[in-house]
């Protein structure tokens, strides 16, 4: 971070149409906000309600542009290419900020100079603005889970590295709904990104959202971006996205139907979905590795090879077992592993692969399903990617407690 008596500048993008109704409220609470260094950049699409007369009230307060643009992805990068901050972000117009969330983003960064994007929660309100939902779960990134379940980050509540979004290549203007889950998988892959469980933002959902009215158009956008950079069957895309746009459809296209169902779909989502997401990944947060262990890699020029530590509890070293190594979709080896309590195991690493590297392990001994229904194989020690000097590169985005040389 550049040194600055009022710390790094930060530079919001807020993209407008025909938002009058809300724009004002998300502009207020930009300006209201107690850090003192932000650059405020709104751009607007040619809107034909009030937001042009809302916008000149606040002529000395922010910086706005009004006429036809390509989109919003367009309209949000015409707006980073502006901005003049270290730190960038976009608030649509129809979200908010809650009080000194700037000022809690900016200590998360000074605090962890090292990472390039700072995610947090958000409140989840409804049209009129009350309080609908407050999540509490904010999972460390993990870019297994970002490109096959779309692992929740709020976009309202993401702060990135101007640095970084320009060396990634900005929002892809060809993408509609999925823009901001195409950053946050192509940022993972070169960058760190650190969760923070601090409320940052309220997003507002309602039945005319842009969300809530993609249909058929959204579900095939997340196919398309899930297949961009991952191996998953179309069957799999297809199945994943359906859910969540049926989810979606209900909540907002059918809301008296979905209050009928609410508590049905809560205890389906959290007793049975849940559970298969966690069981299919296999990689879970305190450090254990199911039967089937799937991993995916950021590319790294320097990497030849993956290393995994792993610790066996004593009751499976009875006996000899095997894990099977697949790379990128593909069987590579059958490894023998002796009946010892520690096991070191080192695959190939493609650096000059064009997609994130993907790494499924499957065991062949295991403990019992314990109260989480998880057939544990082994405890993951240490996870890193080596260079061809044998020294160890830290990893991150595999959404545990990751360990190195």
């Amino acid at each position: 971070m550049t040194e600055n008596s009022l710390g790094p500048l930060v530079t919001v993008v807020t993209p407008s149409y025909n938002q009058g109704r809300f724009i004002e409220e998300t502009i207020l609470s930009v300006l209201n906000q107690d850090y003192p260094n932000i650059e405020y950049i709104v751009i607007d699409g040619g809107s034909s309600d009030n937001t042009i007369e809302i916008l000149r009230r606040y002529n000395k307060l922010l910086t706005w542009i009004s006429e036809p643009d390509r989109g919003q992805s367009h309209a949000i990068n015409k707006g980073f290419r502006m901005a003049n901050g270290e730190i960038l972000c976009w608030l649509n117009s129809d979200d908010t900020f809650v009080p000194g969330a700037i000022s809690k983003v900016v200590e998360c960064f000074v605090k962890d100079p090292g990472t390039s994007m700072v995610y947090g929660l958000v409140n989840i309100v409804s049209e009129a603005g009350e309080l609908t939902e407050q999540p509490t779960r904010n999972d460390p990134f993990d870019l297994w889970s970002v490109v096959y379940f779309s692992q929740i980050i709020y976009q309202p509540a993401a702060f990135f590295l101007k640095e970084a979004i320009v060396e990634t290549g900005y929002l892809d203007e060809n993408l509609h709904w999925c823009m901001d889950w195409d950053l946050w998988v192509r940022l993972g892959m070169r960058y760190r990104l650190t969760n923070s469980n601090h409320i940052f933002s309220n997003i507002r959902m309602y039945r005319t959202t842009k969300t809530s009215t993609g249909g058929l158009r959204r579900i095939q956008e997340i196919v398309k971006v899930m297949r961009r950079y991952s191996h998953c069957s179309l069957a799999f895309g297809i199945t994943r996205a359906g859910l969540g746009g049926l989810h979606t459809f209900l909540m907002y296209r059918l809301p008296h139907l979905y209050m009928l169902l609410k508590e049905i779909i809560i205890y389906v989502k959290n007793r049975s979905l849940n559970k298969f997401y966690d069981n299919f990944h296999g990689v879970y947060s305190d450090g254990w590795l199911g039967r089937k262990a799937r991993f995916m890699f950021p590319m790294h020029a320097d990497a030849s090879a993956v290393k995994f530590s792993l610790s066996f509890r004593p009751e499976l070293c009875t006996r000899k077992g095997r894990v099977t190594a697949i790379i990128n979709g593909k069987r590579f080896k059958e490894f023998l592993i002796p009946p010892t309590t520690t096991y070191e195991l080192l695959l190939p690493y493609d650096r000059n692969f064009q997609k994130p590297t993907e790494v499924e392990l499957i065991f062949t001994r295991y403990l019992p399903p314990d109260e989480q229904c998880r057939k544990r194989a082994c405890k993951l020690d240490e996870l890193s990617l080596v260079a061809s000097s044998r020294s160890a590169i830290p990893v991150g985005g595999t959404g545990i407690r990751d360990k190195t040389d």
